[in-house]
């Protein structure tokens, strides 16, 4: 096993004692057909964008709009979710999920559907977690995580602070994420690059308040992506 794979599984072990004993079989067995699955490509993706929230959440805490909102328990709440935000792609074909030719419609429409499969299934085991507000934080960023910030996004067409804060901090790290780490042979943006997409999206993909602070920290996302690339 070698180091990255040894990080990537630490991870899971680590993460599943966050959310407790009663949940693992579960959730840790789904994120390890995931993690199994992201091998092909992105293997310390979750890993990438844990570092990548907890470094957002402190600056929001620190300063700007929504400061107030991130207690040191709403931040240990939305760290809980984010490695989770996929766990709906466990229940996708992965005829569709590493498709290399651009999805048909129909099949695009199957993909679209793990938001609703895991929130379903964070739903199912809800009760164990024993936490009303760390559930509901898990849904929200499972369920919103491709909402836009101008109300075309997915399942719900969700708008601004409409959608739930966890959500909207996921949708950027997700997108850099996905934007600068290397899909097998597809080619990859350069980090200057997805920061400039990103800041360009904001009103309309991305809370505005969250690019500026993403943009601000870009040199250390760029810095975590060389120490933890796949």
């Amino acid at each position: 096993m070698n180091e990255q794979d040894f990080s990537s599984r630490f991870f899971v072990n680590e993460h599943c004692s966050i959310l407790g004993a009663a949940i693992d079989i579960t959730v840790q067995e789904c994120l390890w057909v995931l993690l199994e699955r992201l091998a092909r490509e992105r293997r310390n993706h979750l890993v990438r964008c844990q570092l990548f929230g907890e470094m957002m959440l402190e600056a929001i805490q620190r300063q700007g709009k929504y400061r107030k909102m991130i207690s040191e328990e709403y931040k240990a709440m939305a760290l809980a979710a984010i490695p989770l935000h996929d766990i709906g792609k466990v229940l996708v074909s992965e005829a569709i999920l590493f498709k290399q030719e651009k999805l048909t419609e129909s099949e695009y429409q199957v993909a679209k559907e793990h938001v609703c499969l895991g929130r379903d299934l964070i739903k199912k085991v809800a009760g164990n977690i024993g936490d009303s507000e760390l559930s509901k934080v898990i849904e929200d960023v499972v369920a919103y995580h491709h909402e836009r910030w101008d109300g075309r996004g997915y399942p719900e067409g969700l708008a601004g602070e409409d959608i739930p804060l966890a959500a909207r901090l996921m949708a950027i790290i997700d997108t850099y994420d996905s934007m600068t780490a290397r899909r097998g042979p597809a080619d990859v943006f350069a980090h200057e690059e997805a920061v400039t997409i990103i800041e360009t999206a904001a009103g309309a993909l991305f809370d505005p308040e969250m690019v500026r602070t993403f943009a601000a920290l870009s040199g250390h996302f760029r810095e975590i992506s060389i120490q933890y690339a796949d």
